[in-house]
């Protein structure tokens, strides 16, 4: 009887302390952390806004959702399925993963070989970039 009144109570209690003010699933925002990706330092050179058909910039839609709002270039970035994609060139998040109070992110930009490990990790309130591996992959 105890066990089942504690089981009742926690399920009762979890998705409330997840969503705490303090909670780092209270301050998660999507949006901020795909932006940050987008806008890495260690990206730019890749991007090639000068070559045609690289603006706009096209993320592949999956672990974001398509109503998200992201610009890149002074234009909406277009997050669409992979069945639109085609062969035009994207940038893809292949994996999002939460880890406590961690967040582990993976992403290719395949049309120029492109590859990186990103960690962002909650502090002070705020979901910060703890950590950013980037690498060309032969071709």
């Amino acid at each position: 009887m105890k066990l089942r009144l504690c089981l009742a109570l926690l399920v009762l209690l979890l998705p409330a302390a997840l969503l705490a003010a303090d909670s780092p699933y209270q301050a998660l925002s999507i949006e901020k952390i795909v932006q940050s990706i987008i806008d890495l330092p260690g990206l730019q050179p890749y991007l090639h806004p000068e070559v045609p058909g690289r603006v706009p910039l096209i993320l592949m839609q999956g672990l974001v959702a398509s109503e998200t709002k992201l610009t890149k270039f002074d234009q909406p970035v277009l997050i669409l399925p992979k069945s639109e994609i085609g062969d035009r060139p994207c940038l893809e998040l292949t994996r999002f993963e939460f880890k406590g109070e961690s967040i582990l992110i993976d992403f290719q930009y395949a049309v120029e070989g492109v590859v990186g490990n990103l960690v962002f990790v909650y502090k002070d309130k705020v979901w910060q970039l703890d950590s950013c591996k980037m690498a060309e992959q032969k071709k």
